[in-house]
């Protein structure tokens, strides 16, 4: 028997996460192409993330600057101003939340040199460089703090909504938290700019000498993009991070066949635990097989709609059958959006479609409706009837419609 579906049809489907042991306090999985999560520990919690933040101020200083690489960039001296961490806590952090720290990792910027935009962001995402976050900074907005303001909002838009960055380098301070899903997205978006990929994918970098120093040269200290016990076919490389308050920190990306997948790591013991991890989803991810489920049978499902008294019936033209990996099985909503204008509709026309939504109700699919039967317009009866009257019953009948 046939079934006459209405114009809603709910479909959740069940996701079976990675089952994987990880070290990290704190982790999340995602696909970085459609944003399916593979796997979470605590990834929507608040958390310190140490340098994974400069991820965010390479991000956005490419969306703003990414046209001017070659700017040359004037180190001013109050983005070098320092304090030791015990002095900081000492104070009760009531300093700017940008300034540096004597023993924090830095490309060796000083006071009036100029450098390229370019260089720094190398500086930054290989270097760690935290006095070159805070020069990009000011570049790129004027001072650091308004570049905070700037960073900020402009991840609520990407949808870090839970993120609130109180410097550029992720040195720590009270209030500069995020979440595990926060830099899973932050990742996501900053792989689709060429430019970032470049950057993270480099073996090393040289950059140019300036007016206060010779040539830096720089070398990548990403495990996974190395030859040795964790290096990992396919790595995007991305980012490391660390200090008392985080743990060891990474945001790591790995690409086969097409499927990126990004994976947040916070709050690990050890710098090799980070590694360990990332490696260890990666694996899971990278071993599922895709898998086909059958959602509509074309032969076996009508879709009706009510037309001028006349039920209207259409069906599909072929089957719909949804492929996904069983850790990204998606939650679908499916929903008919009739088009069936005037009539009449003739056989075989299209009437309409089958919308497949995703949880965020984005349109991944339209699959066409094809009308069953003809449908004519229905007569109007008393234009026939006064046709067909005599000449008295006609004027009589004109008479009572006018009055």
């Amino acid at each position: 028997m046939r079934k006459i579906l209405l114009f809603l049809f709910i479909c959740p489907l069940f996701a079976q996460p990675l089952q994987v042991p990880v070290n990290a306090k704190a982790a999340f999985v995602m696909n970085a192409e459609n944003g399916c999560v593979l796997f979470e520990k605590n990834g929507y919690e608040l958390a310190y993330p140490a340098s994974t933040t400069k991820i965010a101020t390479a991000l956005f200083a490419l969306n703003k600057c990414g046209d001017r690489l070659n700017d040359l960039v004037e180190v001013k001296n109050y983005t070098l101003a320092r304090m030791n961490q015990e002095m900081k806590e000492a104070r009760g952090y009531r300093i700017p939340p940008y300034w540096l720290q004597p023993d924090g990792t830095s490309i060796r910027l000083q006071r009036g040199e100029r450098i390229s935009l370019e260089d720094l962001l190398y500086g930054l995402m290989l270097q760690s460089g935290n006095d070159a976050a805070n020069a990009i900074a000011d570049h790129v907005s004027g001072s650091v703090l308004n570049f905070m303001k700037e960073l900020n909002l402009y991840l609520k838009e990407i949808g870090c909504r839970h993120t609130s960055f109180a410097n550029p380098h992720g040195l720590h301070f009270p209030s500069h938290k995020t979440t595990p899903h926060d830099l899973a997205k932050m990742a996501s978006v900053a792989l689709q700019n060429p430019t970032f990929r470049k950057i993270v994918l480099s073996d090393g970098y040289l950059c140019q000498a300036t007016n206060k120093s010779e040539e830096r040269e720089l070398v990548q200290k990403n495990e996974l993009l190395k030859e040795g016990r964790f290096h990992y076919e396919g790595a995007l490389g991305i980012k490391t991070g660390v200090h008392s308050k985080a743990g060891y920190c990474f945001v790591a990306a790995a690409e086969r066949e097409g499927r990126t997948i990004v994976a947040v790591l916070l709050g690990c013991d050890n710098a090799k635990a980070r590694y360990r991890d990332a490696c260890a989803l990666f694996d899971a991810a990278f071993a599922e097989k895709k898998v086909t489920r059958k959602l509509y049978n074309a032969d076996e499902n009508l879709f009706s709609k009510q037309l001028k008294g006349q039920t209207i019936k259409a069906q599909l033209k072929e089957d719909i059958a949804l492929s996904y990996f069983p850790a990204e099985e998606p939650e679908i909503d499916t929903c008919v959006k009739w088009k069936t204008g005037a009539l009449p509709i003739i056989s075989g026309n299209k009437v309409g479609e089958l919308l497949i939504k995703n949880e965020r109700d984005e349109v991944m699919e339209r699959h066409d409706l094809i009308a069953v039967s003809d449908y004519v317009a229905p007569q109007n009866h008393l234009i026939w009837c006064l046709i067909f009257l005599p000449a008295p019953l006609i004027l009589l009948v004109w008479r009572r419609l006018k009055f």
